[in-house]
């Protein structure tokens, strides 16, 4: 393994540049960013062996890969910028990987109904063990929720239903209308994810695919993530016509 090419460096680069690509790589690659990839842990890996071996002390013998010994860097001074918070987030990574070793991760999939009211799970653990999980409205997608007691860290992951998709915090609603209704407009009951009915008058020509907006029905606020609104996204459902039904829209078609 050549470390300056997994680095990404010249052989005679600066003690900084290898710094700079060190930090560049190992935050793309780390798996607390990479949350069940294995070729990400792999990449890291590599990256961190490659530093190490960059940020040893130089011995009596020239590498060979031809690295130019006064070029290493202090490792010792590089951890020392690590406790004192001298690379901001990226220290923070690393004492995350130091707790990482002893934290399951567990994904959980929620529809968009779940999200939007809250729900809860019951989730079996490897030792035969059920732990209910309460999911409240409103968490964002990829979320951590932690067990305290058990340590383990359940991810939530937002699938789209049957009904209703997920844009941000918007959500997002076909809506069916007869081709009558969007060409003289009226009004249309639509349910939200929670089951609550509410009415929306669809405009005159309405348009086939367009948005219409409720404003604050989209997922509930949750924490720093503000409420969002809900989308409803005409569609049009074209009447079956009997010959005598067509041939008068044709006759009013015709100049």
């Amino acid at each position: 393994m050549n470390p300056y090419s997994v680095l990404g460096v010249a052989s005679d680069a600066s003690e900084e540049d290898i710094k700079k690509a060190y930090r560049r790589k190992a935050m793309q690659w780390h798996p607390d960013r990479n949350l069940n990839n294995p070729e990400a842990e792999a990449e890291f890996k590599k990256v961190q062996a490659a530093y190490d071996a960059l940020t040893k002390p130089a011995s009596t013998e020239t590498p060979s890969w031809g690295a130019n010994p006064g070029a290493y860097a202090d490792f010792a001074d590089v951890f020392s910028q690590f406790q004192h918070g001298a690379f901001g987030d990226f220290a923070d990574l690393f004492s995350q990987a130091s707790r990482r070793k002893s934290t399951i991760l567990r994904e959980i999939r929620l529809s968009v109904r779940e999200l939007y009211t809250g729900c809860s799970r019951t989730i079996r653990q490897p030792d035969g063990t059920a732990v209910s999980v309460s999911i409240p409205p409103g968490v964002p997608d990829g979320a951590h929720l932690q067990d305290t007691q058990s340590g383990i860290v359940y991810v939530c992951r937002v699938v789209d239903d049957e009904a209703y998709a997920l844009s941000g915090r918007d959500v997002v609603h076909t809506l069916e209308v007869s081709f009558f209704l969007a060409l003289l407009g009226g009004p249309m009951e639509f349910a939200l994810p929670d089951g609550t009915r509410l009415q929306v008058r669809v405009p005159a020509r309405c348009c086939n695919g367009k948005m219409l907006r409720v404003k604050g029905r989209g997922l509930p606020a949750f924490e720093a993530h503000p409420g969002g609104d809900f989308y409803l996204k005409i569609e049009w459902a074209m009447p079956v016509l009997g010959a005598e039904q067509e041939a008068q829209l044709r006759s009013m078609s015709l100049p």
